[in-house]
């Protein structure tokens, strides 16, 4: 890898990890008392975890650092294939926010995760 990709690498895979696990910043802060500034900094390559900080992480996401520096999978597009990745984690994000507010918006209680065809309640 060239100078500098590590890092970039890392930055992504720590958000990734993060959003496919369900965490917002906030509570990952709460949860194992590492600063939303510093996650916020981690996640967009502004700083580097330190490697205690780091192993903390990689359990808590249960995800491995080989994952985390981008040395668990094979081929030269792994780069691009974590940024389309990335983008595509934000962008259902931002629909499932979009739909939290709805369903508060016409009384929704509660739903479940629709991908997985769980029952909604009213």
């Amino acid at each position: 890898m060239a100078k500098g990709e590590y890092s970039t690498i890392l930055a992504i895979r720590l958000k990734q990890a993060r959003k496919l696990s369900g965490f917002t910043q906030e509570e990952v802060e709460e949860i194992i008392n590492i600063s939303k500034s510093s996650i916020s900094q981690y996640e967009n390559g502004k700083m580097c975890p330190t490697i205690d900080v780091l192993g903390r992480l990689a359990a808590f996401y249960k995800v491995s650092l080989d994952w985390l520096f981008g040395l668990g999978t094979s081929g030269n597009d792994t780069m691009q294939e974590d940024l389309k990745t990335s983008k595509e984690i934000e962008r259902k994000a931002r629909l499932e926010r979009k739909l939290e507010r709805h369903a508060k918006r016409i009384g929704v209680v509660n739903f479940g995760n629709i991908e997985n065809n769980e029952t909604i309640y009213h």
